[in-house]
């Protein structure tokens, strides 16, 4: 108990520190000359990184000896995120290629997934603030599993509603070829929980906070970089449970630290008339760590079973992306390209229930895409 207190309030501090950043940010945003985009014919839109899938992991479930994994999904900071505050509405498709989704009687089950993500951003206070609004969606592991022996065939693929998102972000500096900006993301717990046999269920009341800073910075010709630091916290344990034993236990995610950086050239600029105005081309690199490995769960009876530890607590991923971008007359913007794990793969355990995923790479590669408006 004891720890468990230790570990909340060093999670609640640090969300603390993140969320008086921000605020350190907010209140010099006054004095900060934003660049909007498309008040100068001669401005080059910001270009955003496309991303790596975000955070994909495997939620614990246990029934009696048994420990059953879904997945789940999470939004990262460095993807499809101006540095600049920016009023825009963006949809984000991606594709991820042999994901291990689960483990089950029938072994370690991969599949194609896809997630759907809707983001809404409208700026404040002279273009220098902005409030983000997230709707994510995923084509990933079916939430309920009926019977025993639907569940032995692996966890099976359905559309799931994610976690609602929203965000501020403040300016805190900008001189037209660099800025500098601060912002927190806010996940809720609004997806279903997991429901298997009717009697192994979930709790999940977790909130997840994303404090982060990015950089952008670009030369006026013909190169460009941008970066994203951010801390992902969570304020506490999730249920999983039996209905009618004592087989409940508390199992808590790790943190996550993820390094985002993207250097790019434009290949077209500001070819007005014809509907397509630029054109440019990035490489990605994407770096996720888990920080804590401390998962809360009794001692006693469930003593031996395995957590979650070995699955999340030894996450480093390391992807690369490389795509292209394309901005048209009136705001219109489409981004894509492919991501691809530096990694090798999965790695199931020598016996049990569980697999480890000991060289972090949670899927082959994946299509990656953005469709947006600026107005």
């Amino acid at each position: 108990m004891l720890s468990f207190c230790k570990t909340k309030s060093r999670a609640l501090g640090k969300i603390f520190l993140g969320v008086s950043c921000l605020l350190v940010s907010l209140n010099q945003a006054a004095d900060v000359d934003a660049v909007h985009h498309g008040d100068d014919a001669d401005q080059t839109p910001e270009v955003l990184m496309l991303g790596d899938g975000g955070l994909l992991q495997p939620q614990v479930l246990v029934r009696g000896s048994r420990i059953f994994y879904m997945a789940t999904h999470a939004w990262k900071a460095g993807e499809n995120n101006p540095v600049l505050p920016t009023d825009r509405f963006s949809f984000q498709i991606n594709s991820l290629q042999n994901v291990a989704t689960g483990r089950s009687g029938a072994g370690t089950r991969t599949d194609a997934i896809q997630e759907f993500r809707f983001l809404a951003e409208k700026t404040l206070f002279d273009g220098n603030v902005s409030v983000e609004l997230l709707l994510p969606f995923y084509n990933t592991t079916l939430y309920e599993s009926s019977s025993q022996a639907d569940f032995s065939l692996g966890s099976q693929i359905d559309t799931q509603f994610g976690d609602l998102g929203f965000g501020v972000k403040g300016l805190l500096f900008s001189n037209g070829s660099s800025a500098v900006s601060a912002g927190l993301r806010v996940e809720t717990p609004t997806k279903d929980d997991y429901r298997i046999w009717d009697d192994v269920r979930s709790d999940d009341s977790v909130w997840h906070f994303t404090p982060y800073i990015s950089g952008r910075w670009d030369n006026r010709e013909n190169w460009f970089a941008s970066g994203v630091l951010s801390y992902r916290l969570n304020d506490s344990p999730f249920r999983s449970y039996v209905v009618g034993t004592s087989n409940d236990v508390l199992l808590r995610e790790p943190e996550y630290l993820a390094l985002d950086g993207a250097l790019g050239c434009w290949l077209c600029k500001r070819n007005h008339g014809s509907g397509l105005a630029d054109v440019a081309a990035m490489f990605e690199v994407h770096y996720t760590s888990a920080s804590t490995r401390q998962s809360n769960r009794p001692a006693g009876a469930l003593q031996g079973i395995p957590t979650n530890n070995s699955d999340l607590g030894y996450t480093d991923y390391l992807n690369l992306t490389i795509g292209c971008a394309a901005y048209f007359d009136g705001g219109l913007e489409y981004s894509g390209g492919f991501a691809f794990p530096l990694r090798d793969t999965l790695t199931p355990s020598g016996s049990g229930t569980s697999y480890i995923s000991s060289t972090d790479r949670s899927y082959s590669w994946a299509f990656v895409s953005n469709v947006g408006w600026r107005f």
